[in-house]
C-alpha cells in the first residue's frame, strides 16, 4: 500500500505510514539554480531497522542526510562572511532561499516521524537537528537578506551625501559668478 502512495516523482518532502512501517521521501540538498527535486528515501520496519536508497541501510544514512545541509549551510556561512558586493548578497540568496524551503520541509517531516514513534530515542535526535538546521537556514537567509539591506542604506547614504556636497559646492560657483 505504500508504493501505491509513493507515485513515479518525488514529490513533496513527506512521511507514509502503514501498519507500522514508515517511508521518509526527502529531498537532497538544493542544488544552485536547481528546479526539480532529487529523492531520498528512507524506510523504517516495524522492528526499527532501517532500508536507504541510497546508502547503507542503517539510521546512520538518515543521519548522514541531515547532515549534508547542515554541511551546505556552513558554506553558505563562510560566503556570506566573505561578501561585499550586492551581486554576492544576491548569489547567496538565491542559494540559501531553496535551501531554507527544503530544511523547513525536512523538519516538518522529521516532526511528523517523531510523533509516529515517540519512544525512539534517535528520531527525537534525528528530530531536534532537523530543527537546528531550519533554524540555521533562516538565520542565513536573514543574514544574507540584512547584509543586502544594509549595503543598499550605504550606498544611499553615500549618494546623498555626495549630493549635498555637489550642491554646496554649486551653491559657491554661482556666488563667485554672481560676483
Amino acid at each position: 500500500s505504500l508504493r501505491e502512495k509513493l507515485g513515479t516523482r518525488a514529490g513533496r518532502q513527506r512521511l507514509l505510514l502503514d501498519d507500522g512501517h514508515a517511508v521518509l521521501v526527502l529531498h537532497y540538498v538544493p542544488r544552485p539554480n536547481e528546479h526539480g527535486r532529487r529523492p531520498a528515501v528512507f524506510w523504517r520496519q516495524p522492528d526499527g531497522s532501517w532500508r536507504c536508497s541510497p546508502g547503507a541501510d542503517t539510521i546512520e544514512t538518515l543521519r548522514a542526510h541531515l547532515e549534508s545541509y547542515s554541511a551546505a549551510l556552513e558554506a553558505i556561512d563562510e560566503k556570506l562572511e566573505e561578501a561585499k558586493r550586492a551581486t554576492e548578497y544576491f548569489v547567496i540568496l538565491r542559494q540559501v532561499r531553496p535551501l531554507q524551503r527544503a530544511a523547513r520541509n525536512l523538519h516538518s517531516v522529521m516532526t511528523a516521524l517523531r510523533d509516529a514513534f515517540p519512544l525512539d530515542g534517535e528520531i527525537l535526535a534525528l528530530r531536534d537537528r532537523a530543527y537546528d538546521i531550519e533554524r540555521n537556514a533562516e538565520l542565513e537567509t536573514g543574514d544574507a537578506e540584512n547584509g543586502l539591506s544594509f549595503m543598499v542604506a550605504q550606498r544611499a547614504e553615500e549618494q546623498a551625501e555626495a549630493s549635498s556636497r555637489i550642491a554646496r559646492e554649486t551653491h559657491r560657483l554661482n556666488l563667485l559668478a554672481a560676483i
